[in-house]
């Protein structure tokens, strides 16, 4: 399926299983105005047991196995210029998990990620992060944690400048980049993995770009600066696109939502839309909704537990809950006494598509992660030899 969808939302996906082994998905999929052409084609769904569905606010919610949908809307390809939001649909289900299919484009490199999860460890060169402030803000320092890092089995290493933790004030540019482009120059010279920087601003990413990032991590989804969407396109680099309410600095005052899923999407496909206008193709980005970044608690349990939702972007998803307050607020712990309510939560992240996660304790995300991979294949429909090689190897 190309570009983005415009009638389509994905609500649920199940894999269903039959003895010891995957044989279809049950999927919950919302049509948004869907024509008489589209009414008819659902007409007849229903009428042949293709799926069952409920009309609510001028849209059809559509419930059905994806075999069987498949092999129903194959018939019905004559009729899908009369009837746009099936035909959309009829495009989604063809590649169905688009996870099977999903590759980060980074300088070059096609990186997959359907084999394993990635664990992007963080550097915080910075005085005031919410969970290690002020360990690792001079350059040495910071330059050794990256390394230990690396040894503890990260896959790309992501460095920034300037504290986004609730509350957290604007760092001028030229501090933010004092700051994280010696240590990006000396990691580069050091180690092969992808190292990414965490900022929001054009000109850092464009001077930490030309100092050997590969990847620019962008809380704003380049919303904050008209420039970043430009400098992702012109140097070739890979990016993470982030949702945030708000700023740092006013994002927990009092966010709300109506439906926090369906304004994240919106907030994504724009960002999407804006790398587009300017050349960076959808290869070379990865979405992250966010965890924490203008959220009410209970926001981060739902966008985790609904994250099967963002594969209508299909792009690979990264997620971010290491050590948060979210987990917090029922662990009575310390931020560095996280891990644990961590590793569960991005566990059950892989286990809905993450295939990115971010984090503080490198070593034991990364344990956690191969464990939640193996689930992750199988449910994707992987043969326990194939599992094995996608594993170790």
């Amino acid at each position: 399926m190309t570009g983005l969808p415009k009638h389509l939302r994905l609500k649920a996906a199940a894999p269903v299983f039959q003895g010891a082994g995957l044989r279809d998905w049950q999927l919950t999929v919302l049509l948004r105005s869907p024509s008489r052409g589209d009414r008819e084609i659902l007409r007849r769904a229903f009428q042949n047991g293709a799926a069952s569905g409920q009309e609510a606010e001028g849209a059809v919610l559509l419930t059905f196995l994806l075999g069987q949908m498949k092999s129903f809307l194959a018939g019905q390809v004559a009729d899908f210029r009369q009837a746009p939001a099936t035909a959309e649909l009829h495009g989604f289900l063809a590649d169905f998990p688009p996870v099977r299919q999903w590759i980060w484009e980074v300088k070059g490199r096609r990186i997959s990620l359907r084999e394993r999860t990635l664990i992007m460890g963080v550097i915080n060169v910075t005085p005031d992060s919410f969970s290690d402030g002020g360990r690792y803000i001079s350059a040495g320092r910071a330059v050794e944690h990256g390394l230990s890092l690396a040894e503890a089995g990260a896959d790309i290493l992501d460095v920034g400048g300037e504290s986004t933790r609730p509350g957290a004030e604007p760092v001028p540019e030229a501090e933010e980049r004092r700051r994280v482009l010696p240590v990006i120059e000396k990691l580069k010279a050091q180690t092969d993995l992808l190292i990414s920087v965490d900022t929001y601003k054009a000109s850092v990413a464009r001077a930490a770009v030309k100092a050997g990032a590969d990847i620019v991590n962008d809380i704003s989804g380049f919303h904050f600066d008209p420039e970043m969407a430009g400098v992702v396109a012109e140097s070739g680099a890979g990016a993470v696109l982030m949702h945030i309410r708000g700023t740092p600095r006013n994002m927990q005052q009092n966010p709300q939502y109506s439906d926090v899923i369906e304004e994240i999407l919106a907030y994504l496909e724009e960002g999407m839309a804006f790398a587009r206008e300017v050349g960076c193709p959808p290869e070379r980005l990865v979405v992250d909704p966010g965890i924490g970044f203008g959220k009410r608690w209970f926001d981060n349990y739902d966008i985790i537990n609904r994250l099967q939702e963002f594969w209508i972007l299909n792009r690979p998803l990264l997620v971010g809950a290491s050590r948060k307050s979210f987990l917090g607020k029922f662990l009575d712990a310390k931020p560095e006494e996280r891990v644990s309510g961590t590793l569960a939560a991005h566990a059950l992240a892989i286990s809905r598509g993450a295939r990115i996660v971010r984090v503080h304790d490198v070593r034991e995300a990364r344990q956690a992660a191969r464990i939640a991979d193996i689930f992750w294949l199988r449910a994707v429909g992987m043969a326990p030899e194939n599992v094995e090689e996608a594993v170790h190897g």
